[in-house]
Protein backbone atom coordinates (compact mmCIF):
# COMPACT_ATOMS: atom_id res chain seq x y z
CA UNK A 1 0.00 0.00 0.00
CA UNK A 2 2.78 2.41 0.84
CA UNK A 3 4.46 1.89 -2.53
CA UNK A 4 1.32 2.98 -4.37
CA UNK A 5 0.94 6.18 -2.37
CA UNK A 6 1.49 9.23 -4.56
CA UNK A 7 0.68 12.84 -3.82
CA UNK A 8 -2.83 13.26 -5.10
CA UNK A 9 -5.75 15.20 -3.78
CA UNK A 10 -7.70 11.92 -3.77
CA UNK A 11 -5.72 10.82 -0.72
CA UNK A 12 -7.23 13.71 1.24
CA UNK A 13 -10.48 12.09 2.27
CA UNK A 14 -12.41 14.91 3.85
CA UNK A 15 -13.78 17.44 1.36
CA UNK A 16 -13.39 20.45 3.66
CA UNK A 17 -9.68 19.70 4.12
CA UNK A 18 -9.22 19.31 0.36
CA UNK A 19 -11.07 22.58 -0.28
CA UNK A 20 -9.03 24.40 2.38
CA UNK A 21 -5.74 23.14 0.92
CA UNK A 22 -6.76 24.19 -2.60
CA UNK A 23 -7.83 27.65 -1.41
CA UNK A 24 -4.56 28.15 0.49
CA UNK A 25 -2.48 27.08 -2.51
CA UNK A 26 -4.48 29.36 -4.82
CA UNK A 27 -4.07 32.32 -2.45
CA UNK A 28 -0.33 31.67 -2.20
CA UNK A 29 0.02 31.59 -6.00
CA UNK A 30 -2.06 34.76 -6.43
CA UNK A 31 -0.05 36.53 -3.73
CA UNK A 32 3.17 35.58 -5.49
CA UNK A 33 1.93 36.69 -8.90
CA UNK A 34 0.70 39.99 -7.49
CA UNK A 35 4.01 40.58 -5.73
CA UNK A 36 6.01 39.78 -8.85
CA UNK A 37 3.91 41.47 -11.53
CA UNK A 38 1.86 44.30 -10.02
CA UNK A 39 3.61 45.42 -6.87
CA UNK A 40 6.83 46.80 -8.43
CA UNK A 41 4.89 49.25 -10.58
CA UNK A 42 2.84 50.34 -7.56
CA UNK A 43 5.85 50.85 -5.29
CA UNK A 44 8.11 52.55 -7.82
CA UNK A 45 7.63 56.32 -7.73
CA UNK A 46 6.91 58.00 -11.06
CA UNK A 47 9.86 60.40 -11.04
CA UNK A 48 12.51 58.03 -9.77
CA UNK A 49 13.87 57.14 -13.19
CA UNK A 50 13.84 60.73 -14.54
CA UNK A 51 16.41 62.83 -12.69
CA UNK A 52 16.01 66.56 -13.09
CA UNK A 53 12.24 66.45 -13.13
CA UNK A 54 10.39 68.24 -10.34
CA UNK A 55 9.77 65.88 -7.47
CA UNK A 56 12.66 63.56 -8.32
CA UNK A 57 14.98 62.82 -5.47
CA UNK A 58 18.70 62.59 -6.20
CA UNK A 59 20.72 59.59 -5.14
CA UNK A 60 19.81 56.01 -4.42
CA UNK A 61 18.64 54.21 -1.36
CA UNK A 62 20.38 50.91 -0.73
CA UNK A 63 19.30 48.32 1.77
CA UNK A 64 21.57 45.71 3.23
CA UNK A 65 20.71 42.86 5.53
CA UNK A 66 23.74 42.48 7.78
Amino acid sequence: MVRDAKFRLDCIVRPWIRRTVLILVALFVLFGLFGYLALPSIIKPDGADQPGQPGAKPGRVEFSLK
